[in-house]
C-alpha cells in the first residue's frame, strides 16, 4: 500500500501461514504448505509519495501521491511547484548539439560526447560581458598576426557559425583579443572558448597582466592530446571534449587587484609569446567566447553588441499538497545529483531560511542544516562532489534525523528538521548558493526511512 517501502528485496519463505485459513482441493484434500521459494530479491518496494525523474524517458516521469504525470508543467502544477528562468538559456540535447531553451524552460541536459543523460540543469545568474561572442570578424575582437575567415564549419549548435582563425606568414606571436575587460580582485573568473583543430593543434587563453599579479597570465590547450599546460601560478585550466572534434577549453583565475585590461585567445607551438613562422594557413575553428564570475564555465551564453545575463533556473514548492505533506514531523528526501560545481555549502535541499541538504565546495561530502539545530557531515568516500553522480538521502523524525551520501556511512543528529514555508532544489531561496550542476532524481517519502534504507536508496 501507499506508504510502503522495501528496499533490500521480499522475502518469501516456507511454509505457508495460513492464518487460521485452509486451502482444500475440490476433493477436500489439504493443501501441502511447503514449497522452494523463488529468489525475490529483485523485487523491492518504492513508493515515495512525490518523485521527479529528471533523466530516464519521456513517460511516467513525475509523480505525485499515486498520480502519474508525463510533462514537468502539469506535475508542477498539481504538486504546487513552480519552475522559472526568465531569459533564455543553453544546453545540449541527446545528440550532442548545443540548443536553446525558451524563457521559464527547464533544460534537460546532456553529456555533448557521450550522449548520455545528465539531468536538470540548475545555474546561477551569470553574465558574459564579451560582445560579438561568436563573431569574431568584429571590429571588437582585435587582431595581432592573424586573421579571421567567418562561418566557415558547423559550430556546437549545428550551425554554420564557427569562425576560422588561422596564422599569417610572418615570424611572430598571434592571438585575438577584446581589450577592456572588468576585474575585482578577490573574485574568480573563467574564460572559455570552443575550439577546434584546423592544422594546428595547440592554443592558450590569456587574462591581463597588471590586474593578475605577473605578466601574460595565460595557459594552453592541446586539442590533440587535451593536455593542459604553460599554467602560471594562481590559475587553472580545463578542456573538455565535445561533439565533432569540438573543444571548450576554460581558464580560471583570481586578479589581485581591480582594474580592466584584455582576455583573448592565442596561436602557439608551444607557450605564450611563442614567436614561430606561419604558414598563412594553419589555425583552429573558434566559437563561443565567454567570461565569467565562478571557478567554472557554466552554460554558453551568447552575445551580440552588448553583455548578456542569463537569469537563474529555480524550482520550489511554494505551497499545495506536495510542501503541505513535507511540512510533517517524518519525512525522507532522497535526491541524485551530477557533475556539482557550486560554491560552499551549495544548497541540494533548502528551505526558505536554511539548507537541509548540501555540498561542500570540492570536498567529499555532504552535510544537513535542521533549521537552527546542529551541523553534521556524511563523508561520502568517492572524491569530490564536482565529478560524477552523487546520491544522498537524510531523513527526519520529530526529534532526530539522519544523513547518508552514496551508500556510505550514517551520520545521526538530535533536533527538528521541521519545514517552514518552501522547498528549493539547487539552491537557496533564490538567493545563491546554487549548485550549478545537475539533479537527476528528487524523491520525497512522507515517513521516517530507517538507516538501512537511507543506505539503499543512495547505493
Amino acid at each position: 500500500t501507499i506508504g510502503d517501502v522495501d528496499l533490500d528485496g521480499v522475502t518469501v519463505s516456507s511454509p505457508i501461514d495460513l492464518n487460521g485459513g485452509t486451502i482444500k482441493d475440490t476433493s477436500g484434500n489439504d493443501a501441502t504448505l511447503t514449497f522452494t521459494p523463488p529468489n525475490t530479491a529483485g523485487i523491492k518496494v518504492n513508493y515515495p509519495s512525490l518523485g521527479m525523474d529528471f533523466t530516464n524517458g519521456t513517460s511516467g516521469r513525475y509523480t505525485l501521491n499515486g498520480t502519474v504525470y508525463n510533462d514537468i508543467s502539469s506535475f508542477l502544477i498539481a504538486a504546487g511547484g513552480t519552475f522559472s528562468r526568465n531569459s533564455i538559456a543553453t544546453y545540449f540535447d541527446s545528440t550532442g548539439t548545443l540548443q536553446t531553451a525558451p524563457i521559464n524552460t527547464p533544460r534537460f541536459d546532456y553529456d555533448p560526447a557521450t550522449h548520455q543523460p545528465k539531468g536538470l540543469l540548475i545555474e546561477q545568474q551569470k553574465t558574459n560581458p564579451l560582445k560579438y561572442s561568436d563573431q569574431f570578424n568584429n571590429v571588437l575582437w582585435l587582431k595581432y598576426y592573424t586573421y579571421i575567415s567567418p562561418d566557415t564549419t558547423i559550430a556546437p549548435d549545428g550551425t554554420p557559425s564557427a569562425d576560422k582563425l588561422y596564422e599569417d606568414s610572418t615570424t611572430n606571436i598571434r592571438y585575438i583579443y577584446q581589450s577592456t575587460m572588468s576585474f575585482t580582485s578577490g573574485t574568480p573568473y573563467a574564460l572559455s572558448f570552443f575550439v577546434k583543430a584546423a592544422g594546428a593543434n595547440r592554443v592558450g587563453l590569456f587574462f591581463p597582466n597588471g590586474v593578475f599579479s605577473g605578466n601574460n597570465r595565460h595557459g594552453w590547450f592541446d586539442l590533440s592530446t587535451k593536455a593542459v599546460g604553460g599554467l602560471q601560478a594562481g590559475l587553472s585550466g580545463s578542456i573538455v571534449e565535445l561533439n565533432n572534434g569540438w573543444f571548450r577549453c576554460t581558464l580560471i583565475g583570481t586578479p589581485t587587484s581591480t582594474g580592466t585590461g584584455p582576455v583573448g585567445i592565442y596561436l602557439t607551438q608551444g607557450g605564450f609569446a611563442d614567436s614561430y613562422t606561419g604558414d598563412g594557413v594553419s589555425g583552429v575553428y573558434i566559437w563561443g567566447g565567454q567570461l565569467e564570475t565562478g571557478s567554472s564555465a557554466t552554460s554558453y551564453i551568447p552575445t551580440t553588441a552588448t553583455a548578456v545575463i542569463r537569469i537563474s533556473d529555480d524550482l520550489s514548492f511554494l505551497s499545495g499538497a506536495a510542501l503541505s505533506e513535507m511540512q510533517s514531523s517524518n519525512g525522507t528526501f532522497a535526491v541524485e545529483t551530477n557533475n556539482l560545481r557550486g560554491g560552499a555549502y551549495a544548497k541540494i535541499i533548502s528551505n526558505s531560511s536554511s539548507g537541509l541538504l548540501e555540498e561542500g565546495e570540492n570536498a567529499s561530502r555532504i552535510g544537513s542544516i535542521g533549521n537552527g539545530g546542529p551541523y553534521f557531515l556524511a563523508d561520502l568516500g568517492t572524491g569530490t562532489l564536482s565529478t560524477g553522480s552523487v546520491k544522498s538521502a537524510v531523513s527526519w523524525s520529530a526529534s532526530t534525523r539522519a544523513l547518508v551520501g552514496n551508500g556510505g556511512s550514517v551520520a545521526t543528529s538530535t533536533g527538528t528538521m521541521a519545514i517552514r514555508d518552501a522547498i528549493y532544489i539547487g539552491s537557496k531561496a533564490k538567493l545563491g548558493n546554487y549548485i550549478e550542476g545537475h539533479v537527476k532524481s528528487f524523491k520525497f517519502y512522507p515517513l521516517t526511512a530507517t538507516n538501512t534504507q537511507l543506505q539503499l536508496m543512495t547505493q
